[in-house]
């Protein structure tokens, strides 16, 4: 396969990407997590699932993180209107010439993190650092977005598919279940990656659940704070972690679905909006 005169196969967008390295004068930051995919069958994935989730309406997509464009480009040819983030910005400038003469590619140089918070999109896709995967997800699940589909760290997408009760059942997959349909898709090697990671890779997609389920921050801290004691009898739990006591109960945190965690959380909400409707559930941090 041949995109706008950059060969896709594997070989050549390795050959591409190692020119594109040099060009910048970078050496790749693990702590961005600059593992550049060259595995055309990623790239198409990403295509397809984000062309069949809807990313042909008027809002954009967001890319996280532009890399030297080759995904994006690809992207461009499927959806409507991309806005592509990169934080690196001698990537950045070699991303601009990939990316030269495409309309509906709009490129920020900046933290994804922070640029998420302040606009409207309809949809995410990305090979996520993992560094920023847990806030990121956070970002997603408070937005509008309807979807989203992401390259994880294997090992990250099994905790969030991770049922209730078992060990690596947690605060990420317990907030997504809350808002999200969850699919995972393929898994790819160290191989499908330049330089290559440590680690195995999968695709997670996020479908918005129907009628949307609200998440705000507090429920999010809420979360974080009882996993904090995961292990604890849930009424011990939450009392440490809002001040409320509700009835007693045998079981634990970690045993809990995201419903009934959602559900304790609103009820304390309402009952804590009675005795003063102008209190922010904000305070949803752990006591000593």
């Amino acid at each position: 396969m041949i995109l706008n005169n950059i060969p896709m196969d594997k070989g050549s967008l390795l050959k591409l990407t190692r020119n594109l390295i040099r060009e910048a004068g970078i050496k790749p930051s693990k702590r961005l997590g600059q593992h550049f995919t060259i595995d055309p069958k990623l790239i198409e994935e990403l295509g397809r699932l984000a062309g069949s989730l809807g990313c042909l309406s008027e809002e954009p997509v967001i890319e996280v993180g532009t890399g030297f464009g080759i995904v994006t480009r690809y992207l461009a040819t499927l959806c409507s209107r991309i806005i592509t983030i990169e934080i690196d910005e001698r990537i950045y400038n070699i991303a601009k010439k990939t990316l030269e003469g495409l309309n509906n590619v709009e490129m920020i140089l900046g933290d994804a993190l922070e640029i998420l918070e302040r606009i409207n999109f309809t949809g995410v896709v990305g090979t996520i650092p993992y560094s920023i995967t847990g806030p990121l997800l956070g970002t997603i699940a408070r937005s509008n977005a309807k979807w989203a589909v992401l390259v994880l760290q294997k090992d990250v997408v099994d905790r969030i598919k991770s049922p209730p009760g078992t060990k690596s059942y947690g605060s990420i997959g317990v907030m997504l279940n809350i808002a999200f349909n969850i699919d995972s898709g393929n898994i790819y090697s160290p191989q499908s990656f330049y330089p290559e990671p440590a680690v195995f890779s999968q695709t997670l997609i996020l479908r918005r659940k129907e009628p949307k389920v609200e998440v705000e921050k507090g429920l999010e801290e809420f979360i974080k704070c009882i996993f904090s004691q995961r292990k604890r009898l849930v009424h011990k739990a939450i009392e440490n972690c809002t001040g409320v006591e509700i009835q007693r109960t045998d079981t634990r945190v970690f045993q809990m679905t995201p419903e009934e965690i959602y559900r304790i959380y609103n009820k304390i909400k309402k009952e804590k909006q009675k005795q003063n409707p102008n209190t922010e559930l904000d305070v949803y941090t752990q006591k000593t």
